[in-house]
């Protein structure tokens, strides 16, 4: 979201997103004036289904990514031992199509392979076009003799570029418009009749994306990756999962104390705006009603703490809301503490 406005009133997320970070973030775009303003996310089940199952996506099987990396090296025709260095056109939509692949995998993989240093790929790029006379200068001589319609060009490449016989040096198609004073498509062809003679290597300029070899090409059974760093990954994803999981799924407790709590700050009070706050403000508990939760609170914590789910879980037929009114209550009277983690256990 690059949104830098102050009076946005409204930010809805028609989607869940994969961690509290994010959703923090774009959430935090509405109302920078001070003036009220919303945060509103929209989720069904399905939405949590999927988001259960992203870690799976996202962090495909070594055996998924070795397959994705053979596909590579067979649409880019690139021989084992071979690519290090070199960038390749590289349209994915286009390979996916031709090997059948499922889309994430392909990207994930691709991700992986990017993190461990095998390659990378470059949406955005533009690599100017590149020369190297790979021709003697008496063979040059000898074909300039022969070959007098592409005089002027060759002529034009040694006078324009200095080295081009010694490296691949970077050149501008723009630039020989106005030294030969022909179009750039006529140009084009000139420079690929050279190349085609093998009078030059002509590596015309790329502005498609682009995929860099950073080792030479192996074979399949030999690629590996960290494994280690990878499943570390894959677990701090799950668990950033989790957590905006529990926070869209959660009833009762304060959304700004949730929040909180997930980036260290437990000292926060209820906001009294939030959804929870304001369902909370519904629920009227009477003298009777509030001991009973609390000895049952309790009781239940006796044995040992557990997780506020759980124990609203066991709490029988008293609603959460209800319950979780008493434990705030008794929170504040220093009689039970919740952590961080969302434990609660007696003092």
């Amino acid at each position: 979201m690059g949104i830098d406005k102050p009076d946005v009133r409204s930010v809805i997320h028609a989607d869940v997103p994969d961690c509290l970070e994010n959703y923090y973030q774009e959430a935090g775009r509405a109302g920078r004036d001070g003036q009220k303003s919303y945060a509103v996310l929209l989720y069904d089940d399905h939405d949590i289904t999927d988001l259960e199952g992203m870690a799976a996506i996202r962090y495909p099987s070594l055996d998924d990514i070795r397959i994705v990396y053979q596909a590579i090296a067979n649409y880019l025709h690139i021989p084992a031992e071979s690519g290090e260095g070199n960038y390749y056109d590289f349209d994915i939509s286009d390979f996916v199509k031709k090997f059948k692949l499922n889309t994430y995998t392909a990207i994930y993989a691709l991700k992986a392979l990017e993190q461990d240093g095998w390659l990378t790929l470059n949406e955005q790029v533009f690599l100017p076009s590149k020369i190297k006379f790979t021709t003697t200068k008496e063979a040059l001589y000898d074909f300039e003799k022969t070959h007098s319609q592409l005089e002027p060009a060759i002529k034009a490449l040694l006078r324009g570029y200095e080295g081009i016989f010694d490296f691949p040096t970077s050149i501008s198609e723009t630039v020989l418009i106005r030294l030969l004073k022909k179009n750039v498509d006529d140009i084009k062809k000139d420079l690929q009749q050279l190349h085609n003679y093998g009078i030059i290597h002509y590596e015309p300029q790329k502005d498609t994306p682009q995929l860099f070899f950073l080792r030479n090409r192996i074979k399949t059974e030999d690629l590996s990756i960290n494994l280690e760093l990878y499943n570390k990954r894959k677990e701090k994803f799950s668990a950033r999962a989790k957590n905006i999981i529990q926070y869209v799924q959660e009833l009762v407790t304060c959304r700004s104390k949730m929040i909180g709590a997930y980036f260290g700050d437990t000292k926060l009070h209820n906001c009294k705006v939030c959804d929870n706050c304001l369902r909370q403000k519904k629920v009227h508990i009477d003298e009777k009603e509030f001991e009973k939760i609390s000895e049952r609170i309790q009781a239940v914590l006796a044995p040992q703490p557990m997780p506020s789910k759980e124990l609203l879980d066991r709490l029988g037929s008293f609603k959460k809301e209800k319950a979780w009114k008493v434990i705030e209550f008794l929170q504040a009277e220093d009689k039970l503490e919740v952590d961080k983690a969302g434990w609660v256990r007696l003092k």
